[in-house]
């Protein structure tokens, strides 16, 4: 008989610095309770600007205020400061001095092409990582394909994806399913299909969950 396994779906954009932070969070409290093998996560496209351009990059500042033309610049590098400093609390390094706006609709059907090759969650990690931190182009296809041989893929499959409308229709459904599930932020992370959490949430948020869940569905954890 197979084993119960508690799912854990994360709707998440390459561009939400709480996306990177919530999914570092869910990790490590699976690696606390050490249930690495009894939760099972799926990630899930969430496109937070589906317009955003493919071909033009700006410095992540210019964009932010180009968003919001009536906020002040001061206020939005203080709101940033504290988004860099939580990440600090968490081991990750958000530089936006070097950050760059781009399209992530590239990134996320690569996503879906890693995962039919067992690395999906490298690749992910590998984009988080070099988005916030090294100032990855989103819109440059050989810095995709980088991080596609860097984690031991075929560059030249890869570039057909990135060239072609492959893995759209994966995107979709996950574009329909967030619509589904009335989400309307991000991360959103939902538990075995039914209860769902919006925001970042901290370690001994998602330790408890996984707890409530594995007595629900009659799971021991280890």
């Amino acid at each position: 008989m197979e084993n119960k396994k508690i799912t854990v779906d994360i709707f998440s954009d390459f561009t939400c610095p709480f996306c990177y932070m919530g999914k570092k969070n869910l990790y490590d409290a699976i690696d606390n309770l050490n249930a690495r093998d009894i939760v099972e996560i799926n990630y899930r496209a969430y496109e937070l600007d589906e317009n955003a351009s493919k071909n033009e990059s700006v410095l992540k500042y210019d964009y932010m205020q180009k968003q919001e033309p009536n906020k002040p610049l001061g206020i939005i590098m203080a709101e940033t400061r504290d988004i860099i400093d939580q990440g600090k609390d968490l081991g990750l390094d958000f530089n936006y001095d070097i950050m760059l706006t781009g399209n992530t609709n590239a990134a996320h059907r690569l996503a879906k092409y890693s995962k039919t090759k067992g690395k999906e969650k490298e690749f992910i990690n590998k984009v988080f990582e070099g988005y916030f931190t090294k100032g990855l182009n989103l819109n440059k296809e050989e810095e995709l394909l980088k991080i596609i041989e860097e984690v031991g893929l075929n560059k030249e499959e890869a570039k057909k994806i990135i060239d072609s409308k492959d893995f759209s229709e994966e995107v979709a459904q996950d574009k329909y399913d967030a619509f589904q599930y009335q989400v309307q932020s991000v991360p959103f992370f939902l538990f075995d299909k039914r209860y769902g959490a919006s925001g970042k949430q901290d370690v001994e948020t998602f330790e408890e969950a996984i707890k409530k869940l594995a007595d629900f569905n009659k799971i021991d954890l280890p």
